[in-house]
């Protein structure tokens, strides 16, 4: 049965409770759940629908429903550490720079041992200047990133003690890493503009081809596309391909 429909974590409670029933309890039961399971199904493909009409109205086309793991726009330096599939890709019949796609990334609670996925909307930018970008991965500072290291920088507490900063690599793209981030402007462009558009610290990636940027566990809807991309299209072109 779909995961994503309905999950019974892996308990049998329901079937027992049916099976122990009387017939009218039981045949009652049986129609409960189809009509449920019915109900998600339609409006899944409804909610489906309006996205591919709000994608035409802002000129983006989705290509692809499951992308392939070998497929190099979704080569994001975290995916090392999580895995998960990806999908949804979508791309921008204005902007060939830009790619959108869905990340489904594996999650574990205190409370539920099973395996969780939770949705993750990326938004990625390939250089319009040809440039190479250096390797990084920027994430919020949580409790674990206490205990790693990262970039820290004197003058700039506020944003050493808000974010977790890594170079994917040591010499000189380490050194292009620190000059990058060692900018006021783009700290208050990250603590203002970012966090208007979500309430949490964005979470920033580059494989030097590409950059990805996320707000982690939050699936963005299509509808905040355009202020979304509007956003980051700034903060993109201003710091990063300049």
């Amino acid at each position: 049965m779909d995961k994503d429909v309905v999950s019974f974590d892996g308990q049998w409670s329901l079937l027992f409770a049916i099976l122990g029933a009387d017939t009218g309890t039981t045949i009652g039961l049986v129609a409960f759940v189809l009509v449920f399971l019915a109900a998600i199904h339609f409006s899944k493909k409804r909610r489906f629908r309006v996205e591919e009409a709000l994608l035409t109205d802002y000129h983006l086309n989705r290509t692809a429903l499951i992308i392939n793991d070998d497929n190099p726009i979704i080569d994001m330096p975290s995916r090392k550490i999580k895995t998960g599939m990806f999908k949804s890709l979508i791309l921008s019949k204005i902007d060939t720079n830009l790619a959108i796609f869905t990340w489904l990334v594996p999650s574990y609670s205190s409370w539920n041992a099973n395996q969780q996925e939770v949705q993750v909307r990326v938004f990625s930018f390939a250089s319009s200047k040809g440039n190479k970008f250096p390797l990084f991965n920027l994430q919020p500072e949580g409790f674990y990133g206490k205990f790693k290291t990262s970039i820290k920088y004197e003058l700039h507490t506020d944003f050493s003690k808000s974010f977790y900063l890594t170079p994917l690599g040591g010499g000189e793209n380490a050194k292009k890493v620190k000059e990058l981030f060692d900018d006021p402007s783009l700290h208050e462009y990250l603590f203002s503009n970012m966090t208007a558009v979500f309430s949490k610290h964005i979470n920033i990636e580059s494989n030097g081809k590409r950059i990805f940027y996320y707000w982690d566990t939050h699936d963005m809807v299509v509808e905040r596309f355009p202020e979304i991309i509007r956003e980051l299209k700034t903060l993109h072109d201003k710091y990063f391909d300049t």
